[in-house]
């Protein structure tokens, strides 16, 4: 049964212009990786935690959130043996195409901590995807 993810985004410049977008994606499947904890670590001694995103193959995933209550250019993700992405601000990417822009498949996240020893990450994903076939 298909589900909906509506979504709006606004932009404001200073306190002039703005901007909003808005629409309604339809997803077959939703999947909400409950919040995981990356421990904290440094150059020497790297926060390491694996996330298994979805389980089917390339353009499943159509919308992708990811989340954080630490966000630093030290705090990174890989994806499926990609190029390390900085976690520096919440990452939401709508549609196959932006989605795509991860990789082939996001099957499996690799997120690589070393914003300090004294700090944890935790990380919430939010899914929209195709079904599995």
């Amino acid at each position: 049964m298909a589900e909906t993810i509506n979504w709006t985004l606004e932009v404001q410049i200073g306190g002039g212009q703005k901007e909003s977008v808005s629409q309604a994606l339809s997803v077959e499947a939703t999947d909400r990786l409950v919040a995981f904890t990356v421990p904290g670590g440094d150059n020497a001694n790297p926060g390491t935690k694996t996330a298994a995103v979805q389980p089917g193959g390339a353009g499943q995933v159509q919308f992708l959130m990811i989340s954080s209550n630490l966000y630093d250019a030290n705090l990174t993700f890989a994806v499926d043996g990609g190029s390390a992405i900085k976690l520096d601000s919440p990452q939401v990417f709508f549609g196959v195409g932006s989605v795509a822009l991860l990789g082939q498949t996001q099957n499996k996240f690799v997120f690589t901590n070393k914003a300090g020893l004294n700090k944890p990450a935790t990380i919430s994903i939010l899914v929209g995807r195709k079904a599995a076939p």
